[in-house]
């Protein structure tokens, strides 16, 4: 489900809305979940997606997992990523949460609900702070370099088991925007 929210026009936001959900529609890849149909209604767009039998990489990784099996899982949901980033869209909110692995094995990513065309000017933050790139969380434009730090964050949770930044609110992010990671706990052979 789509909402329009990011200001404007309301007529201009839905048919903006509406374009960039046909655009997703087209996005055919094996790692992105495939939507089959847009239905309009009066204040919401709806996306018919296909049904994936299987586990978010979040409920997948909280069983202990090899790096290499995690890393094999993360190339498929980066080509997933770089598809989306082909036609130029934008995730904004790539987490563990957002990609499942499906009882056949195949990663896709999913919710892309906070998905951007491109930039639209300053945003308001939006997304899971955990998971967002430094200028998501400042409200600055966002690119396809803003999905790639969100799935490097994403890839560190699942090989360690723990966030790289020491704070996950929004506030504590926007206060350490500048910190290193800390480092990581002890993982054998990773």
């Amino acid at each position: 489900r789509l909402h329009h929210g990011r200001g404007g026009d309301r007529e201009d936001e839905r048919m903006r809305t509406v374009a960039e959900a046909r655009i997703l529609a087209r996005l055919s890849h094996p790692n992105i979940v495939q939507v089959h149909e847009i239905v309009e209604t009066a204040d919401q767009i709806l996306l018919v997606m296909e049904f994936v039998d299987g586990v978010t990489l979040r409920a997948w990784a909280a069983l202990p997992r090899g790096w290499r099996e995690v890393l094999g899982v993360f190339i498929q949901a980066g080509r997933g990523l770089a598809a989306a980033h082909a036609f130029s869209i934008v995730h904004r909110d790539f987490k563990p949460d957002n990609v499942m692995l499906g009882a056949d094995g195949r990663v896709r990513i999913l919710d892309f609900g906070l998905a951007l065309l491109r930039s639209h000017g300053r945003q308001a933050p939006a997304g899971t702070p955990a998971f967002m790139a430094p200028e998501q969380l400042l409200g600055r434009d966002c690119d396809a370099r803003s999905d790639q730090f969100s799935y490097c964050l994403a890839l560190y949770t699942c090989l360690f088991g723990q966030a790289p930044f020491a704070r996950d609110d929004l506030a504590g992010l926007l206060a350490g925007v500048d910190d290193p990671p800390r480092p990581p706990p002890p993982a054998p052979g990773v």
